[in-house]
């Protein structure tokens, strides 16, 4: 899938946050800036959780600034992200499917789908009582498992620490998002993603592309060498 983003206008309180030009891409698109730079604004943009001012977000040249959310296919994991620790794992997993009136078959299979995908052998268990590697393969198969077009990730350096997980997990963190990220795009290759970080070389090594914000503006743009 193409990606393409003209002219956004984005205003919290009558002020201008982000003011995007042109973007286009495909693939993973690796996402940078300094604090206020504009990242999570632009990633609620295209999840629908914003309303822009003005301007174009496309997906494959389909105009989706004014679709409802649930319309689009995205996945957003954010500082907001948190899973219902009193509840069991299958609760957790089901909730986005539930949410949006899937039916009893469809959640039945695609909850069949994902705990095979992830390993999740724990589904009747408590997710306070789940180890963090579990909680973290939970969280993961939660965000997929509608099979979304676009993975937006915001700042997952920082959502270990949210979700009360140790130091120690964000190294699991990093390679579950890879591994994620590989299977979505083999299982479809109209798959994209959008991965956020205050660090330029955590997110390098995953991104097809790499776009930097500055004050809610572009600062650089750039596509990884392809390798043969």
């Amino acid at each position: 899938m193409q990606i393409k983003i003209n002219n956004l206008v984005l205003k919290y309180d009558g002020e201008v946050v982000l003011k995007v030009d042109d973007i286009v891409f495909d693939g993973v698109l690796g996402l940078t800036g300094g604090l206020a730079s504009g990242k999570s604004s632009l990633l609620k943009a295209i999840a629908g959780l914003e309303q822009i001012e003005s301007g174009s977000i496309c997906f494959d040249g389909t105009q989706m600034a004014t679709l409802n959310p649930k319309k689009r296919n995205v996945s957003l994991i954010n500082i907001d992200t948190f899973l219902f620790l009193n509840k069991n794992a299958i609760f957790n997993l089901q909730f986005p499917l539930k949410k949006r009136g899937f039916s009893q078959d469809q959640i039945g299979r695609l909850t069949e789908q994902s705990a095979a995908e992830f390993d999740i052998d724990f589904l009747n268990t408590k997710t306070k009582n789940l180890s963090d590697k579990q909680k973290i393969d939970l969280l993961f198969a939660r965000a997929t498992i509608k099979n979304p077009t676009i993975l937006l990730v915001d700042e997952f350096d920082n959502l270990c620490p949210k979700l009360k997980l140790s130091n120690q997990s964000q190294t699991y963190f990093y390679d579950r998002l890879k591994s994620t990220i590989a299977a979505n795009k083999q299982k479809n290759k109209n798959f994209c993603a959008i991965i956020v970080s205050k660090d330029l070389t955590i997110i390098a090594p995953l991104a097809d592309n790499m776009l930097t914000l500055k004050c809610g503006k572009i600062l650089s743009l750039k596509s990884r060498p392809k390798t043969n």
